[in-house]
């Protein structure tokens, strides 16, 4: 049985536990539009100061204000920068709404002290925040992606070939949808959308919290997280859809892999946690992978449910010597 399927370059893996860069703010001269201050469509002229809609570079977007109003998304816009600076105020992304911010020239990034809602009525059309070069998420508001339950990407974040973006400490991103890398994370992602996935694909170097609380943290499309700590309250787990890797990490509770997934591991794994694999006992290779050199420092299982007929459908495996583990882990099934 081979174990090359993958393809998570193990010293890649590792290398992402040294972080990665603050996305820097790029400020040059940039055209302020303040939102009036009542609940409307951000397509009204009306709705701003002065009487023009912005959706295009140089212009800057700014929420602010004291009272609780929702500023709706109805058109496309790039714009060199959000400033949300009124904790009551909701900026609520239609479907099929882009907003991408930051441009090579001018870019201050998404400053969040309210809600941004991705998708607010979870229809099946795209909506995205995208990022056309690399950006930082920062204040203490909370994004929320509200995706329809059969597309994720009817509600994502991602960056643009050759850009990644930064969630910044303090900052949270929550509900269902699909994030996509390479991002750094010293934040909070949760998955709290009940039975609902919130997805990870791409890079991540973490120095936060990934949990799935009340949904399902889905690790997919080569995601690679090092690095912080990821965790699955009582009652839900973090699942690896396809093919994902994990270094240096705390992780907690139940993590899950899917028949035919390969999750990889490296560096020193700790907390308490339980490694499900092909938990369905179905007849698809799955397997565990110690990518490179591999301390299961923590407490808890890795337990295999192989389909009776075949073996090799729920492995352990190493493709770099010996895995330590910890006289508090068990190896079963």
């Amino acid at each position: 049985m081979t174990a090359a399927r993958c393809h998570l370059r193990p010293s890649a893996l590792l290398a992402l536990s040294a972080g990665v860069a603050l996305a820097p703010a790029v400020a040059t001269a940039q055209l302020a539009r303040t939102w009036a201050n009542v609940t409307g469509v951000w397509s009204s002229a009306a709705n701003w100061s002065p009487s023009d809609v912005p959706n295009s570079p140089p212009e800057q977007a700014v929420l602010a204000g004291a009272g609780a109003y929702t500023a709706a998304l109805d058109i496309p816009a790039q714009l060199v920068g959000v400033d949300i600076t009124n904790p009551n105020a909701t900026l609520a992304m239609s479907s099929g709404a882009v907003l991408a911010i930051g441009t090579a020239n001018t870019n201050t990034g998404l400053n969040n002290s309210g809600l941004l809602v991705i998708n607010a009525s979870a229809a099946a059309g795209l909506a995205q925040l995208r990022f056309p070069v690399s950006t930082t998420i920062s204040g203490p508001g909370v994004i929320r992606l509200n995706a329809n339950g059969a597309a994720l990407d009817s509600a994502f974040i991602s960056p643009d070939f050759g850009a990644s973006w930064t969630h910044a400490a303090g900052h949270t991103v929550a509900g269902t949808g699909r994030l996509s890398g390479p991002f750094t994370n010293a934040g909070t992602i949760t998955a709290d959308a009940p039975g609902r996935v919130l997805q990870i694909a791409g890079d991540v170097a973490n120095t936060g919290s990934l949990a799935a609380t009340t949904g399902i943290l889905e690790l997919a499309q080569g995601a690679r997280l090092a690095g912080g700590a990821i965790a699955a309250s009582p009652g839900t787990f973090v699942r690896v859809a396809d093919c994902a890797g994990l270094a240096s990490m705390q992780v907690g509770g139940q993590v899950d892999l899917s028949p035919g997934s390969v999750l990889e591991l490296g560096g020193s794994i700790t907390g308490s946690h339980t490694f499900r694999i092909n938990p369905a006992a179905t007849a698809t290779n799955t397997q565990l992978i110690a990518a490179t050199p591999l301390s299961l420092d923590g407490s808890g299982a890795i337990v295999l449910s192989a389909n009776a007929a075949d073996l090799e459908s729920a492995a352990l495996l190493s493709n770099a010597g010996p895995i330590t583990t910890s006289l508090a882990m068990t190896i079963r099934g």
